[in-house]
């Protein structure tokens, strides 16, 4: 198993946030084109409440994969930091273009309604 899989193992399963970041940051400390560390590096790090470290993350993740098919998952994923930053409209870009990639999961309509919620835009849900 992968150090970064084992990092995010610890932290999203375990619980033990820090802990599961540092196996990650280790991970890419030691290969820093892994696409997929980046991207669970980001879910981590919002977890934790680094935010701004988070959306760096996913956009590495896509820079270096911008043709995955699993493209969408850091689309949905830098939706959260910007909404826990309170930058709803570009949550809502962010999860709109995962909308358009995974159309049937709900994993990018979470942060677009809470987003709509927040900033009191019911309408940008339909």
């Amino acid at each position: 198993m992968p150090l970064y899989l084992g990092g995010a193992q610890i932290a999203l399963l375990g619980g033990e946030h820090a802990e599961g970041l540092a196996h990650i940051e280790r991970a890419l400390t030691l290969d820093a084109n892994s696409a997929r560390a980046w991207e669970l590096c980001g879910w981590v790090s919002c977890s934790v409440g680094a935010y701004d470290r988070s959306a760096e993350c996913f956009q590495q993740a896509m820079r270096l994969s911008p043709s995955d098919q699993l493209s969408a998952l850091p689309y949905a994923g830098i939706a959260w930091p910007y909404f826990f930053m309170g930058r709803y409209d570009e949550a809502v870009a962010w999860a709109d273009k995962a909308c358009l990639e995974m159309p049937s999961s709900a994993l990018p309509l979470r942060p677009k309604i809470a987003c709509a919620g927040m900033a009191g835009r019911i309408e940008v849900v339909q």
